[in-house]
């Protein structure tokens, strides 16, 4: 090929090079709109609060440690993390094809001749390297490569989404198994003060002072604290296998309550404004990453029906002895142009297809900007409105301890019988152990505006424990030593003892 040829083909290819198709949704809506504040008297818009560790607000050591434990053990976020080296791996990979690749080979033979009262060999060597590159006249690799760094993007924010959810889980659960060991405390107390009230009875029906019915009234009240002791050891167990389920261990394991009991209520957090929610919650990250690959893909298939030039090079040599083998060399360069002339539609079908897709992840992604307001104000409003449920039901136990106290006195001086007594003193009780259960549901409120708001929890890859045979219960850690280990770069040698 001559200059000019050459010249002209080159710029030809930066003219066509300058032609690419980028990544854009089929239609250019308008980024979904957010309200200036969620609607709250007294919120705070100044800027938002650092989010890593939120659950240190409630200032307990021990949920600190269960939070420290589930991160470094639970499994789903132990595969979130190997989702994230698959995506990894395979940005590397898309983003390859950007760049020639470079071959190199080389023989050798060697050949044996036998003739009568005659024979000889021969040797031959060959060497060769061939470099092969496409140009990416239209974008289509950069695509494909863009849409794998969006995909690598997306993991990294389902990884936080995954730690913020299972941060939420733990605290739920430790709440839950707080909030029964308390109302367990105080079910016993309420069953001594039954039997003691039990034994005044008695004491007058000895002496004639009480009825029969009293007795059996004041024994039903007792049978009916008693039947929910088991209810609440019931509970607790099961809140108990699942926070261990939550840190990655078996069902064995046991949570030590201790004596803290419910934790105070913490500091509200900073609000900030409701487009802080585009960055601080991860699956709202994760959810425009989505829309960023899907809109890649859309400009890969669109390039993909266009023509593609390849460019390739190839030397290589043959001599009989390997010290001539860099002697002489001989060299062949192609260029390559190929366009799809009938497909049957494919390549037209996959245009539409990945087009379909980007109108699916835009709508996805409007839907978790507006789940994501949806969740802080639905928080916000929960816990203004428990606030006032709190209020209202210590004013009823003020007023049912009073009742009590008085239907006590009316009987003890012959005005009333003692149905009268056992209907208060049920009902003050009832009341007891509801505000211990209102008082978590509160609190978990509080936890559910920290997750509405989001944040980035400091991560490690958590190291499970070794995998066992479901055959013989031993620990297989020889086979799959290399996958429970993040930092093997080869897979460990499996050896039969």
């Amino acid at each position: 090929m001559s200059k000019f040829g050459l010249s002209l083909t080159a710029l030809a290819i930066t003219l066509l090079a300058g032609c690419q198709y980028s990544a854009n949704t089929p239609e250019r809506a308008e980024p979904q709109s957010l309200p200036a504040g969620y609607g709250m008297a007294d919120e705070d818009v100044s800027a938002a609060a650092r989010r890593d560790r939120w659950w240190t607000a409630f200032e307990r050591s021990d949920l600190d440690s269960l939070e420290d434990e589930a991160l470094a053990g639970n499994l789903d976020l132990a595969e979130a993390w190997a989702r994230l080296r698959a995506a990894e791996a395979q940005a590397v990979v898309a983003g390859a094809d950007l760049y020639p690749s470079l071959e190199a080979g080389g023989d050798w033979s060697k050949t044996y001749q036998q003739v009568p009262r005659f024979g000889n060999s021969s040797e031959q060597w060959g060497l060769g390297i061939g470099i092969g590159y496409e140009v990416d006249l239209w974008g289509r690799i950069r695509a494909q490569s863009e849409s794998a760094e969006a995909q690598l993007a997306y993991q990294q924010a389902d990884l936080q989404a995954t730690a913020l959810v299972l941060s939420g889980d733990v605290a739920y659960t430790w709440l839950n198994i707080l909030a029964l060991a308390d109302g367990l405390r105080l079910l016993n107390n309420q069953i001594e003060t039954n039997r003691t009230q039990l034994e005044l009875v008695l004491l007058r029906f000895g002496n004639g002072q009480a009825s029969a019915l009293d007795v059996y009234q004041q024994k039903q009240l007792l049978a009916g604290s008693e039947t929910i002791v088991p209810q609440v050891e019931r509970q607790i167990r099961l809140y108990q296998h699942q926070l261990s389920l939550l840190l990655g261990k078996a069902a064995d394991w046991t949570f030590e309550v201790g004596t803290l009991g419910m934790p105070q209520m913490p500091p509200a957090p900073t609000l900030g404004l409701p487009t802080d929610l585009l960055l601080q919650r991860p699956d709202v990250r994760a959810a425009y990453e989505s829309l960023n690959a899907a809109q890649w893909n859309v400009a890969e298939a669109r390039a993909d029906r266009l023509p593609r030039l390849t460019l390739s090079a190839d030397a290589t040599t043959t001599a009989g002895a390997f010290a001539d083998a860099f002697d002489s060399w001989s060299a062949t360069f192609v260029a390559g142009l190929a366009q799809p002339l009938f497909d049957a539609g494919r390549r037209q079908a996959e245009v539409e297809r990945q087009l379909a897709l980007a109108r699916q992840a835009l709508m996805q992604y409007r839907s978790t900007v507006l789940t994501a307001y949806k969740e802080v104000r639905d928080a916000l409003v929960r816990e203004f409105w428990l606030y006032k449920e709190l209020e209202a039901m210590d004013r009823e136990m003020e007023a049912a301890q009073q009742e009590f106290v008085e239907a006590q006195s009316r009987y003890f001086n012959g005005l009333t019988d003692y149905l009268d007594v056992t209907s208060s003193l049920s009902s003050l009780q009832s009341l007891q152990r509801e505000r211990i259960s209102l008082v978590s549901t509160l609190l978990q409120a509080r936890v559910d505006l920290h997750l509405a708001l989001g944040g980035d929890i400091p991560l490690t890859n958590p190291q499970p424990e070794p995998v066992l045979s479901p055959e013989d219960t031993i620990p297989l850690v020889p086979v799959f030593a290399e996958l429970l280990d993040d930092n093997a770069e080869e897979p460990a040698a499996s050896h039969d003892d």
